[in-house]
């Protein structure tokens, strides 16, 4: 693409042009204008906080200054007020120390704000004239603010000043912000000013080939004979029936069995006698065994259909029924107690038996096996078609992936496919592992005794057919030198969630060459947790393989595992579809934004409505709430963790309103509080120590979410600006930078979900917005109301400013970016 055509970004609005004339045409609208008037004044605003020339601005000091505070450098007066209270008017002073006078010409407000009002002696707020300020001497203005709904609100104030003997005019600007609060949001507020940590010092820191059915119940003998010596099953060696397919010609026969071969022919050439009765008849016993094999594959039925049978009409197990047509001319002979084997159509493994329990004239009933599967997954086909192709192997040598969406099955889908190969495959040892720790109802049976780890020896763990660790724990096994192929299956579960070489350490050196590996997760989801920025995909360094790409994520961009068409080649990967969690209005969005809208809606409706009706809901049959809070982002002492004090009232409120409710009763296990900060974390759970019977209730991050669902979820966003003038970009970091985080947190719910947090923040990112959109057009929208994208608020902005001729200045103190991505401002510079 030539320089002419090539796209033109502009990173201030994160939009691209196809031509520079379309880009200039761009610049000079009022969307891109403001956005980079913010950009621009919160680049700027601790230099326009500053005193300049003399010229002082504050809060004064009186009596009545204990809910007034000044932060000297960001030149914000903090007002606190309780919720309707009445208004409190703050006097701040101008005061002139230099030796000059100056003139005070304009006091501007940078945008619209209900809560606070101006108001000075000669008229400069309302635009009637100048103030000539004297050395030495003080102005007054008067603020007034006005408690009201529970929130954070602030407004930047513009004074503008022009030195008497000088035509260069200078600004001062002071944020006033209003905080009205309750009792939880006070006692949740900063105990200390946040001082950003210290660096301190660097650190280094074969088998069975079937599932068996259930066996006819053998009726007590009459003549009271017991059965002592008990008849086990017997099988032919594989080498007979090669030796047997070549007429025991031992030059015809492989040459591992021209030895067993030789010693066969040598007993048919004696006879029969005392000394070889038993093998004589056991051998031919075999090979007519053989043929009966090859016999009864006539009889197969292909697409054979099994119906259930009612215990109405047979009750000793639980049966189906299969026609059988010639069974009345003993083609085949079937008798109670034989074996039918079923397979799926076009499938090899996995084979059921099932045992006939009755033959009818035209139909036998068979008994399978309950535990051949797990009866949930019958009639989910996805579930079931992978179950089958991971025991089958069809994937190999390559892994073999299950893609599982929130809600799908995909732990019970993996469990299952564990206990098939466990159960068809005596030879099978398998290691189960996931990058999580051990839940503590598993403890008793860990490996974890009294706090303290205890590790079995090598030849211990080689006893063992299934093992469970974490990921990073089975690097003790593999270090226990075990045999070199020893693990015939690898299930990695949640494997989105770990580090590449972390999935790879339950994989070095104990698999063998025909060893199956399956891998579980979503890549939709939340992937590794990295620490340092460097070792992104998004960055340069590793351009598009950095440790935050999973495996999983990584094998599935590859060809054989990509979705074509919304289908993926079943040979190596499943996408499970039926979502068995959340109502259909929770669901929507995600399914939509993630999963080409595939996912079915599965969950139990009596469940998944239980909530339709709640008192407190803002549209009835409509689970999801949507809560605007005026709340401010703050930090305190050490910790960069952000906390929202007015969302831990919010959060708090909605527990209380829930517990509360008598029908439909919640109780406090159904409950989950999802937010992204510890330190939000800490201050909601410091709250809930408060409340009555709420240790069940779950607080923890998006991470700790991860494979969790609870009946209702709340979720705390924590990021919020008061100020109108926040710079956006700022805003499109972490959490809400996150699509998979965004993800995880709004399909853990199951029947109700709340968001509390700030629109115009939530707006600016895609996801967000997306749901936000969706639930204010479905009326669960609740709190103040805010224009989609700013929009009605553009031209007053730009307008505020041009007054005040308060604007950048396109000159040597701005970087050649900023100048090529500035606005026109008109004529006037």
């Amino acid at each position: 693409m030539d320089g002419e055509s090539a796209l033109r970004p502009c990173p201030i609005c994160s939009v691209d042009f196809n031509s520079q004339e379309e880009f200039e045409e761009h610049k000079s609208s009022p969307q891109h204008r403001v956005r980079w008037l913010k950009h621009w004044y919160q680049t700027n605003r601790l230099l326009l906080a500053q005193d300049k020339n003399g010229v002082v601005i504050c809060p004064q000091k009186n009596n009545d200054t204990t809910n007034v505070t000044f932060e000297e450098r960001s030149g914000t007066v903090c007002v606190s007020l309780l919720p309707d209270s009445v208004h409190k008017s703050i006097p701040i002073v101008i005061k002139n120390t230099g030796k000059e006078p100056v003139i005070l010409r304009q006091i501007e407000m940078l945008h619209s704000c209900p809560t606070v009002a101006l108001n000075d002696h000669y008229g400069v707020v309302r635009g009637e004239r100048f103030v000539r300020v004297l050395s030495g001497v003080e102005y007054p203005v008067d603020c007034h603010t006005q408690g009201g709904s529970l929130g954070v609100l602030q407004v930047p104030v513009a004074f503008q000043f022009k030195p008497e003997q000088s035509d260069e005019l200078f600004f001062i600007v002071r944020t006033v912000q209003v905080n009205v609060l309750d009792s939880v949001a006070q006692d949740s507020a900063a105990t200390s000013p946040y001082e950003k940590p210290s660096t301190g010092y660097p650190l280094r820191h074969e088998f069975g080939s079937y599932i068996p059915g259930v066996p006819v119940v053998k009726q007590k003998s009459k003549n009271g004979l017991t059965e002592k010596i008990p008849l086990h099953l017997y099988k032919y060696k594989p080498s007979l029936k090669h030796i047997a397919s070549k007429n025991f010609n031992p030059n015809k026969v492989a040459p591992n069995h021209q030895a067993e071969t030789k010693k066969l022919k040598d007993m048919m050439k004696a006879g029969l006698g005392p000394h070889n009765y038993v093998d004589w008849f056991e051998t031919m016993l075999w090979i007519e065994e053989m043929q009966m094999e090859l016999d009864i594959r006539y009889y197969s039925i292909p697409e054979a259909q099994l119906r259930a049978v009612s215990p109405l009409i047979y009750s000793a197990a639980s049966c189906v029924e299969l026609e059988v047509l010639g069974l009345s001319e003993n083609r085949p002979s079937i008798l109670r107690g034989d074996n039918v084997y079923v397979t799926h159509l076009g499938k090899r493994k996995p084979v059921y038996a099932g045992c006939v329990h009755k033959v009818n004239d035209k139909s036998i009933y068979l008994a399978f096996d309950p535990s051949p599967y797990n009866r949930k997954l019958e009639n989910n086909k996805e579930q079931m078609l992978a179950v089958c192709n991971i025991v089958s192997g069809t994937s190999k040598p390559a892994p073999y992936i299950v893609f599982g969406p929130p809600g799908t099955g995909k732990t019970v889908t993996i469990v299952e496919a564990i206990k098939q190969v466990y159960k068809l495959q005596p030879n099978s040892r398998v290691l189960a592992s996931a990058p999580k720790t051990i839940p503590d109802q598993l403890l008793d049976i860990s490996n974890v005794k009294n706090y303290e780890i205890n590790f079995p020896t090598g030849k211990k763990l080689q006893e063992y057919r299934i093992i469970v660790c974490t990921m990073v724990t089975a690097a003790r096994i593999v270090s226990a030198s075990l045999p070199s192929g020893h693990l015939t299956h690898v299930f990695l579960d949640e494997c989105g969630h770990a580090m590449e070489p972390e999935a790879m350490v339950p994989l070095a050196g104990m698999l063998a060459k025909d060893s199956q590996v399956v891998l579980a997760g979503d890549p939709y989801q939340l992937g590794p947790v990295i620490r340092n920025s460097q070792c992104y995909s998004s960055e340069k360094l590793f351009s598009n393989n950095g440790l935050d790409k999973s495996y999983l994520e990584r094998l599935m961009e590859m060809e054989m595992y990509q979705d074509k068409n919304g289908t993926f080649n079943h040979q190596v990967v499943t996408k499970l579809l039926n979502n068995y969690r959340s109502h259909k209005d929770i669901l929507k969005e995600p399914n939509e934004m993630f999963y080409r809208s595939q996912l079915k809606v599965c969950a139990d409706q009596v469940y998944v409505t239980s909530m339709c009706n709640w008192e407190h809901l803002p549209k009835k049959n409509f689970p999801l709430i949507f809560h605007a809070a005026r709340g401010r982002d703050d930090r305190e002492g050490t910790s960069p963790s952000f906390f929202n004090a007015l969302e831990v009232s919010t959060v708090i409120g909605y527990v209380k309103k829930l517990l509360d409710t008598r029908s439909p009763k919640v109780m406090a296990r159904d409950i989950g509080i999802i937010t992204p900060y510890r330190r939000q974390v800490e201050k909601i759970r410091n709250q809930l120590r408060k409340v009555h019977n709420t240790n069940n209730l779950k607080v923890g991050s998006p991470e700790e979410f991860q494979g969790d669902e609870r009946r209702v979820i709340i979720i705390s966003t924590v990021r919020a600006s008061a100020d109108q003038l926040a710079n956006d970009q700022v805003f499109k970091l972490g959490f809400l930078r996150n699509p998979k985080r965004f993800n995880v947190s709004v399909t853990r719910a199951k029947a109700l979900l709340i968001i509390v947090g700030c629109p115009e923040i939530l707006q600016l990112d895609e996801h967000w917005g997306k749901l936000l959109d969706f639930i204010r057009q479905r009326g669960g929208y609740r709190g103040h109301s805010y224009s989609r994208g700013g929009l009605d608020d553009f031209d007053d902005i730009l307008t505020r400013f041009e007054n005040l001729n308060l604007r950048p200045v396109l000159g040597e103190d701005v970087s050649a970016r900023e100048l090529a991505e500035a606005p026109e401002w008109r004529a006037e510079h």
